[in-house]
């Protein structure tokens, strides 16, 4: 079971509650031995473990993403300016502030290389 969750091997959300529920009551049954609730305990730990990982990687690419979107749009914001199309600018730099002030902790590259 613990080589299941640690190794990703594909499981239906489920399969993969009931493994942790049937670890959840080994780790906690004081009929079982030591190492069966210590073998359970090394796999919940290791399946929270992989949960961390992942989670992780979710926030990453989530950041990158975002940082992804930002540089193409000071991409376009700075085309746009070169061609003299100042409503697109100004959109860009208005949209960019917005996301700013919501909580996004990215910097507004635009509205700066549109200043200087």
């Amino acid at each position: 079971m613990a080589r299941a969750i640690t190794d990703r091997w594909p499981l239906s959300t489920e399969y993969r509650q009931s493994i942790i529920k049937v670890l959840m009551q080994i780790a906690l049954n004081p009929s079982c031995s030591p190492r069966e609730r210590t073998s359970a305990a090394k796999a919940l730990i290791a399946a929270d473990a992989v949960n961390m990982a992942q989670s992780k990687m979710v926030q990453e690419n989530e950041h990158h993403s975002e940082k992804m979107q930002g540089e193409q749009l000071d991409r376009i914001a700075n085309a746009a300016q070169r061609l003299g199309l100042a409503r697109v600018v100004d959109a860009i730099a208005q949209d960019r502030s917005r996301s700013d002030s919501s909580g996004d902790v990215t910097e507004s590259r635009t509205a700066n290389h549109l200043e200087g």
